[in-house]
């Protein structure tokens, strides 16, 4: 009976390293990077985010698996990342913070919002960042997008803190540069949101975790457009140009447009304080009108009963 058992224990031996060589190598979404490396470098550098007191969506929402048409399950601070090799070498990775909806001006069903990295290897075998990537307003006149050397924001082994801005979800390095927007944001007594293991969306074409509904159009969201590289050539050029001193914007927008319009977004605000000033008067007018008309009629109603009931 011996001789079974030490069989028995010998397959387990050589099958049992085997399994685990097979698990650290699956690559389910086809990317040419192990899941279990992108799970790991995700949860190493997942940024701290910081929600504003005045966020009126709660916290980044969790989307339901399975499904093609993304539906919140919760608004609970779920994080997802994505894990990419980078064409010119190590990984870019991508943690999006996913909202229910964009609650500020000109608000919408579904935000997508997102903060990046780009880190490489190094030769003892750990990975460092390199750069950072902070998305505000993408591809619109007041886009604030920054970019910073990962040492500036002591993030080389780690995530930074990520401040979000109350309603709009622009991400930002810092509660002071959280005054972009066009003089919109806000990231008024923020405090770090829950903190939940990373979920890996894997690619577009190839999604993990049941993440099916990364696909879905861009009427519904445009999750699928963000998840393609922040650092493409000529980012990384200019990139390599630039001194190593806090965050920089490299945007197409202009200083003065943005000025216009924070002027005009003060203006609109002042207009829309107005407005509500201006329709409490009416309405306290309307119902003190309405209060003077009613004891009008019953004194009248009461005079014609005394002299003309009797008769």
């Amino acid at each position: 009976m011996e001789k079974p058992r030490i069989s028995l224990v010998l397959v387990l031996l050589f099958l049992v390293p085997m399994a685990c060589a097979q698990t650290a190598s699956v690559d389910d979404d086809h990317d040419g990077m192990a899941d279990a490396l992108e799970a790991a470098l995700l949860e190493q550098f997942r940024p701290s985010f910081m929600i504003s007191k005045d966020e009126c969506d709660v916290l980044p929402a969790e989307i339901a698996s399975g499904e093609a048409v993304p539906r919140v399950l919760a608004r609970n601070g779920r994080i997802y990342g994505q894990a990419t090799p980078h064409a010119e070498g190590g990984v870019e990775l991508h943690y999006f913070h996913l909202w229910s909806r964009d609650c500020g001006r000109h608000g919408h069903p579904r935000d997508v919002e997102h903060v990046s990295a780009l880190i490489a290897r190094q030769k003892d075998g750990s990975w460092q960042a390199q750069y950072w990537y902070a998305a505000a307003h993408e591809q619109t006149v007041c886009e604030r997008s920054m970019f910073a050397n990962a040492a500036e924001l002591r993030a080389l082994h780690k995530g930074p803190a990520v401040w979000i801005s109350a309603g709009k979800h622009a991400s930002y390095f810092s509660a002071e540069l959280c005054n972009g927007g066009c003089g919109g944001d806000s990231c008024r007594a923020a405090r770090s949101a829950p903190v939940l293991p990373v979920i890996n969306l894997g690619e577009p074409r190839a999604p993990l975790s049941g993440a099916v509904w990364t696909n879905s159009s861009s009427s519904v969201w445009p999750l699928a457009a963000k998840m393609s590289s922040d650092f493409d050539q000529s980012v990384m050029a200019q990139l390599q140009t630039i001194p190593a001193a806090g965050p920089v914007r490299i945007s197409s927008s202009t200083p003065g447009m943005q000025r216009t319009i924070a002027v005009s977004n003060t203006t609109f605000g002042s207009l829309e304080l107005a407005q509500g000033q201006t329709d409490n008067g009416l309405e306290t007018a309307k119902r003190k009108t309405r209060n003077a008309l009613q004891r009008s009629y019953r004194a009248v109603k009461a005079w014609m009963s005394r002299n003309f009931d009797s008769h």
